[in-house]
């Protein structure tokens, strides 16, 4: 993916116009500010040079009017949020609220997995 993993995001979408504040983008499709821009997209993230991106969201049938997040460090898993309608009524802290509420959600997972020592 262009962002250097497997985790497509807003960040590189054609949509995305970088915002002054840092881990954001302002969505020209969805007229939304969207928060942690490196772990965000929907089912509209596409651009033309990177056509992986449509591949990813026709492969595992993301719809257009939900976002999602990236959760785990070396491993990731994508979590539903909220409808897009939602998520933008949110708060840069609820947002964050949400988003730190999936990333527990996998660090849980994980632990149950590899157990309460291991590192991630």
């Amino acid at each position: 993916m262009p962002n250097g993993g497997e985790m497509p995001c807003c960040g590189v979408c054609q949509y995305a116009k970088k915002s002054s504040e840092a881990r954001t983008i302002d969505c020209q499709k969805h007229n939304i500010k969207v928060t942690f821009d490196f772990a965000m997209f929907c089912g509209d993230l596409s651009h033309p040079t990177y056509p992986r991106l449509a591949s990813f969201i026709a492969r595992y049938e993301i719809p257009t009017d939900m976002m999602y997040t990236w959760a785990g460090v070396y491993t990731h898993q994508k979590y539903s949020l909220a409808p897009i309608e939602t998520y933008a009524t949110w708060s840069d802290e609820e947002k964050e609220k949400h988003f730190r509420e999936k990333q527990d959600d996998w660090e849980s997972k994980y632990r149950s997995i590899y157990g309460d020592d291991a590192w991630f």
